[in-house]
């Protein structure tokens, strides 16, 4: 992806530090939000140009259907998974929340973006070498506990 203006580098480092400096913020969780705003920002300027002007990242330009077609980029052009287009999205919902409370937006457009639902599957059940290997390592590592507790979870199916 390619650069991005100005305005966006000052708007994003207004926010990560003012989020920095008022709330107790873990460190990875500010770099994930200035990584997920400046790839937000790279996108907007860079991909989703619409016009052959680029579009100039500022609160005021962004609306709610570019988001959609934000969180559509993430989820059908680079195949994302749902944490991942989630965190942005919650990353984004925050920034202009905060655009929201310095009014420098009148109406916060990620509002009605709503979230990917996570792919829920099931746990994988072992093979029969692996089954092995662990009833072999009790046996030559553990207790009689270890593997009495052991033989009673894989006969009950308990993961």
């Amino acid at each position: 992806m390619g650069k991005f203006s100005d305005e966006a580098i000052y708007i994003i480092s207004n926010f990560i530090s003012d989020i920095s400096s008022k709330e107790d913020l873990n460190p990875k969780t500010i770099k994930e939000y200035h990584g997920d705003l400046n790839h937000f920002a790279n996108w907007f300027e860079n991909i989703d140009a619409i016009s052959e002007n680029s579009n100039i990242f500022t609160c005021e330009n962004i609306a709610t259907p570019t988001l959609i077609r934000y969180r559509d980029y993430m989820q059908k052009t680079i195949k994302l998974k749902p944490a991942t287009i989630n965190r942005r999205i919650i990353t984004i919902k925050r920034f202009f929340d905060w655009a929201m409370n310095k009014n420098l937006i009148q109406r916060n457009p990620s509002k009605p973006i709503k979230l990917i639902p996570s792919e829920k599957s099931s746990p994988r059940q072992m093979t029969e070498k692996e089954e092995s290997n662990l009833i072999a390592a009790v046996e030559h590592h553990g207790s009689l506990r270890d593997l009495t507790i052991l033989t009673i979870m894989l006969h009950t199916g308990l993961r």
